[in-house]
């Protein structure tokens, strides 16, 4: 393991930062059209961060439009809305009521489709970053079988994904899926003969994770020191009980009572309900000691305790470093998240937790676009690489569906099955050794092991060489074809062929000892009868390497 994370590590810190070359474009004339502003490197480059990965048809249209207008078009584009999809899929499928792992593939082949093939690619680029801060999981028994209702909490964080902070965390605060996850679905007021007492779990994690996290922070994101040069806890178990009375009295949209458990495709996906009788309405003290007065119903009383957590000073900080560590590079300077935070705090037209407004912010920082210095960049999360190969080569599944139900014990990672509240990894993980003694954030590093770095290469090396998988009706993985149509062309001229390469799979920062390796193999290879062989080497060498590991 020391040996893996050593050459992880001399990457991460070794690889030289690439631009991407010069403009591109021709002398103009009035029929022409105009210059270009960026390169096919950097937009391939920008699309590694803003989408599941770069296409030749995205890269040629990032280049037309540039990075803002490219940015305006995405946020115009609908969501692609996974819950229509996977009902249809069900529904077609007939599957019965028993069938309960069936049902789970169906969802993550619903994923996949959207997130692969999906117009909409920026907002599920960000939902699937939300998805790792405001956790739910299908490895939590009360989510097992809830597939609608993980698909439709999936849709919820896509749909909020260039809204309002402040309207996502109360849609969360009230979707099924999470009421079930963090146990705030009948939660009830304190009943001291019944040896009854509010549930504390929601109470603390939507501080601790979802908002404002456990020390206070500057406007950077480091966080503030007392006078004895010790950090400052954002709330103690006293306000945990206070909120934990605050999230009393509410149950699925559709039930009858508090007390009733029994759910149905309906309860998994609407918004749950308040039951009065079962919530504290005695006056509660909150963050800051701000005062909630006696005699408010159940909303009065949630919307005055997300307002309390809303406008707090760490949320700023602490969502805003998150989703820059998630979407761009794990080491983010202190000044790239106060100008991040500054945005959240205020839009430019006094707006608060203007989330389209950060997104747009967090890719066209300067430090993002300049993408300099030796801790810039993160390690992938193990689906991206899937992703980002499945884009680049126009994917398709031999049985009409691109299946990869097991990627948690291949990868390491399974769209909203993370093992527990805080996710697959931390965003502060510091992988023990050289990372940990610079100071250096490696998150995804807490899932990379020498058994998974096998079984992802070679999962890898199935889908590039066509290997036939599992196959059947509720097979884990289905046969994946990829189309190497473009690349076959260059298969006569390896240099071309693995800059081609080198452009889609890794925004053009293949290092020259990579390249030199690898063009060297590509001309050793004996070209058959249409140059498969070649195409197929150049694409496993490059998605199994170190290298593509690392996002730049």
């Amino acid at each position: 393991m020391l040996r893996v994370a050593a050459l992880f590590f001399a990457i991460l810190l070794g690889m030289t930062a690439c631009s991407g070359g010069g403009s591109g474009g021709s002398t103009q004339t009035t029929a022409e059209p105009p210059a270009l502003t960026i390169s096919e490197t950097e937009a391939a480059r920008f699309l590694l961060r803003a989408t599941f990965g770069p296409t030749e048809e995205s890269i040629d249209n990032l280049v037309l439009l540039g990075y803002e207008s490219w940015l305006d078009e995405q946020f115009a584009i609908p969501t692609t809305l996974q819950l229509a999809k996977l009902t249809a899929t069900l529904e077609a499928a007939n599957l019965e009521a028993n069938q309960g792992n069936a049902k789970r593939l169906r969802r993550v082949d619903t994923w996949w489709d959207v997130v692969v093939n999906g117009e909409d690619q920026l907002r599920q680029r960000v939902a699937f970053a939300l998805s790792q801060i405001f956790v739910i999981s299908d490895e939590e028994a009360a989510l097992r079988n809830s597939v609608l209702g993980i698909a439709n909490y999936n849709d919820l964080l896509a749909e909020y994904a260039f809204g309002n902070y402040r309207e996502l965390l109360h849609a969360v605060t009230l979707n099924p899926m999470m009421g079930d996850f963090l146990s705030m679905r009948r939660n009830e007021k304190a009943d001291p003969e019944n040896n009854i007492s509010p549930d504390e779990n929601y109470a603390r994690e939507v501080m601790q994770l979802f908002s404002i996290g456990l020390w206070e922070l500057n406007l950077d994101g480091t966080r503030k020191l007392d006078e004895d040069e010790q950090p400052i806890p954002t709330f103690t178990y006293y306000e945990i009980l206070e909120f934990a009375r605050v999230y009393t009295g509410w149950n699925y949209g559709n039930a009858p009572r508090l007390r009733f458990s029994r759910r149905n495709a309906e309860s998994e996906v609407i918004p749950m309900t308040s039951f009065e009788d079962f919530h504290d309405r005695d006056l509660k003290y909150l963050l800051g000691y701000e005062l909630i007065p006696a005699g408010l119903d159940a909303p009065e009383d949630m919307n005055a305790a997300l307002d309390n957590i809303f406008n707090h000073a760490n949320v700023a900080p602490f969502i805003s470093k998150q989703l820059i560590q998630h979407l761009v590079t794990s080491n983010p300077s202190p000044e790239y998240v106060e100008r991040i935070t500054t945005i959240f705090e205020d839009n430019g037209s006094g707006e608060r937790g203007d989330l389209k407004r950060v997104v747009q912010a967090i890719f066209l920082d300067e430090e993002a676009l300049a993408a300099e210095g030796f801790t810039f960049g993160k390690l992938k999360d193990p689906l991206l690489k899937v992703t980002q190969l499945w884009r680049a080569f126009e994917a398709e599944g031999e049985f009409g569906v691109l299946r990869f139900g097991d990627s948690n014990n291949i990868l390491g990672q399974r769209p909203l099955g993370a093992p527990s509240v805080f996710n697959f990894f931390r965003p502060d993980y510091q992988h023990p050794g050289e990372l940990q003694n610079m100071g250096i954030n490696s998150p995804a590093f807490e899932i990379l092991t020498e058994s998974l770095i096998t079984t992802s290469t070679n999962v890898l090396a199935d889908f590039v060489y066509g290997a036939r998988t599992r196959t059947g009706k509720n097979a884990a993985r289905h046969p994946v074809l990829l189309d190497f149509t473009d690349e076959l062309e260059l298969s006569d001229d390896p240099e071309g062929l693995v800059d081609h390469v080198n452009l889609l799979l890794m925004g053009g920062l293949m290092s020259d000892e990579m390249k030199a390796v690898l063009i060297e193999n590509v001309t050793e290879t004996p070209l058959d009868d249409d140059g498969t062989r070649r195409v197929q080497d150049a694409v496993f060498l490059t998605v199994s390497s170190p290298e593509f590991s690392v996002q730049r």
